[in-house]
């Protein structure tokens, strides 16, 4: 996994917890935090990461990976904003994303091993995602795609139809936009 999402991590525990807390989760992930943004970082290292952060916090680790996807997607914005920038919509730039950004991704960088992931659109308001990832993080994805509405203005509701914690070869959710 790239440093710049153990970054990313840094920056949501300090901003909405304080440093002692990432310190403490760092500590207890027999990690030394230094990470570089284009550098590979073994995922285990992650996960370590935020299962201190889950006990520390008292929080599921499921909630914690879909709050950290939520702010990843502002996080990655502030980087890349052209790749959101030229969608005019939530549901185009979730398109996008497979077709596009990742496509992206592993040609700069050949060891990048983002999700597969694509956009099976059944209106303007509702689609079905489909995320396959050996790291099975898709309550991240879902936080990314609840991250991406808010940027797009809208409201969304997800519903996890089918996943890889039960069985599945592959998640499949739901997203619909709901009113305000």
């Amino acid at each position: 996994m790239k440093g710049a999402i153990f970054i990313a991590m840094n920056e949501l525990v300090e901003e909405s917890f304080g440093l002692p807390v990432w310190l403490n989760a760092l500590d207890k992930a027999c990690s030394d935090g230094a990470y570089t943004s284009a550098e590979t970082y073994d995922d285990e290292a992650l996960i370590a990461i935020a299962q201190a952060l889950s006990e520390d916090l008292n929080t599921p680790m499921p909630d914690l990976l879909f709050a950290f996807g939520e702010f990843l997607f502002g996080f990655l914005y502030r980087g890349h904003p052209a790749y959101v920038d030229r969608c005019t919509e939530f549901f185009e730039f979730i398109e996008s994303v497979g077709s596009m950004i990742h496509k992206e991704v592993r040609k700069l960088d050949d060891e990048a091993q983002p999700p597969t992931v694509s956009l099976q659109r059944h209106s303007s308001s509702e689609g079905v995602l489909s995320y396959r990832s050996s790291r099975q993080l898709c309550r991240l994805a879902e936080g990314l795609l609840t991250g991406a509405s808010k940027h797009f203005s809208i409201n969304i509701s997800l519903e996890h139809q089918q996943c890889m914690h039960h069985g599945a070869d592959l998640c499949l959710i739901k997203v619909t936009q709901v009113d305000g």
